[in-house]
């Protein structure tokens, strides 16, 4: 089999005859479709619980904060490296609760749920890394199984999913490398759950733009360029 170019040749003379595309959204006005974003916050903010909310009202076709989801491709891959599948289990729980508690809510809503929503979780003991550099293409290939496809990858954490330094922008590229390519292979969002920095991971007296500003990010400036 040969190797895909490296580059997609763009078309000018077709951009300037035609009208662009619209932005395609997964979640009307909050997550765009087919990118890289970043979900940020202290610790022990709710940041994994909302990526799971988020993951449920995609995956069942609900909504998502009370905003339409994308009609196309809907399944979600929860890749967690942070908490164990019981944890995850007790989360799906809470979750479902609050979903069930929405007039719309359906049966079909929660079959839809069960087809949809893939939940990771690594296996230590399998001695394999589990960096995205070394993992993207085997998230790809869950993801192409999900019917219906794959709409959302959720990287909990970025932390524990790259590799080096956080700090350095040259450790951080095979991540952002990374997360570009399971993207691109999939069409799906790749969400990361991510922390934010000292001074920005404490009650302060910062006004609400400063804490959300992607300065506030940890690590080097490179995470949220690629984000």
């Amino acid at each position: 089999l040969s190797r895909p170019a490296p580059w997609i040749v763009g078309n000018v003379g077709r951009m300037l005859r035609e009208d662009p595309p619209p932005i395609r959204w997964l979640v009307e006005g909050l997550i765009p479709a087919g990118v890289p974003g970043i979900l940020a916050a202290r610790a022990s903010a709710g940041k994994s619980m909302t990526a799971l909310l988020i993951s449920m009202g995609l995956a069942s076709g609900l909504s998502v904060l009370g905003r339409p989801v994308s009609t196309d491709a809907r399944g979600v891959i929860f890749a967690g490296l942070e908490d164990d599948e019981a944890e995850f289990h007790r989360r799906v729980r809470r979750g479902i609760a609050l979903l069930e508690e929405d007039s719309e809510w359906t049966p079909a809503h929660r079959d839809a749920l069960a087809r949809r929503l893939v939940p990771l979780f690594p296996d230590r003991a399998s001695g394999a890394s589990f960096s995205l550099e070394a993992q993207w293409k085997t998230l790809a290939e869950k993801a192409a199984a999900i019917p219906g496809g794959c709409g959302l990858i959720i990287l909990d954490t970025l932390s524990r999913m790259a590799e080096g330094d956080e700090n350095s922008a040259k450790d951080m590229r095979p991540f952002s490398e990374a997360v570009s390519a399971l993207s691109q292979a999939t069409g799906a969002a790749v969400l990361s759950i991510h922390h934010v920095g000292k001074g920005n991971d404490a009650p302060s007296d910062k006004k609400l733009w400063q804490r959300l500003h992607p300065e506030a990010l940890r690590g080097s400036s490179a995470v949220e360029a690629a984000a």
